[in-house]
């Protein structure tokens, strides 16, 4: 762009701008978002709801046996489901009665995912994993059905604090996830759920269960 180009958009715009306010940003402490759990339950389950309809659910509980029947039933289909390989991914699905020690099968065949969430962003309501810990990485973006879980000591106020929880994984390709896929390619219309996972669901256990 040429130096007479520059000049004729900068006394445009301050042309439009002559005479009006300017715009005050709040105080820091005051423009805080929420991130205590409750609040980061409730924007996780606002990313599962699309047109009043929810595609998830969010689960809390001391424990994982605990836990377990709360979730909707036959949610996992045994043998197309692939496993993380983290202790709290696989203590689920032993309690969710799904063996783990068996391959789920190629990641077109999947038709659910269990994954440690390895970070909760509570402004975000977003849940940070590793997509590494399940084989293949793809099933976390193709399985029908996306199963997270978390210990509620991952709950961490900022996507920064996240990204740096992400840092400590030396994870390359650290996933946020929020909610189940959707899309607006089409005259600009939410549609969900459309490719990848169809359901989002969370569980999460206190610290040390």
């Amino acid at each position: 762009m040429s130096d007479a180009s520059r000049r004729r958009i900068l006394e445009r715009t301050r042309r439009a701008t002559h005479g009006r306010t300017p715009i005050t940003l709040p105080h820091p402490a005051i423009a805080a978002i929420p991130s205590d759990l409750a609040a980061f339950g409730v924007r996780f389950l606002e990313f599962a709801t699309v047109g009043g309809k929810r595609h998830g659910t969010l689960t809390t509980g001391r424990s994982l046996a605990e836990s377990v029947p709360s979730l909707p039933p036959g949610l996992v289909m045994p043998g197309r489901v692939a496993v993380g390989r983290s202790p709290l991914a696989r203590g689920l699905a032993e309690a969710m009665a799904i063996d783990w020690s068996v391959p789920g099968g190629r990641a077109d065949e999947l038709q659910a995912v269990i994954i440690e969430g390895r970070a909760l962003v509570g402004e975000l309501g977003s849940v940070l994993v590793d997509p590494r810990e399940v084989q293949p990485a793809s099933a976390v973006f193709l399985a029908e059905v996306q199963v997270l879980v978390a210990r509620a000591d991952a709950l961490v106020p900022s996507l920064s604090e996240a990204l740096a929880a992400a840092a400590g994984l030396h994870a390359p390709h650290a996933l946020l996830i929020s909610g189940p896929s959707r899309t607006a390619d089409v005259e600009k219309t939410l549609v969900c759920p459309a490719h990848g996972p169809r359901e989002t669901h969370l569980v999460i256990v206190e610290q040390g269960c």
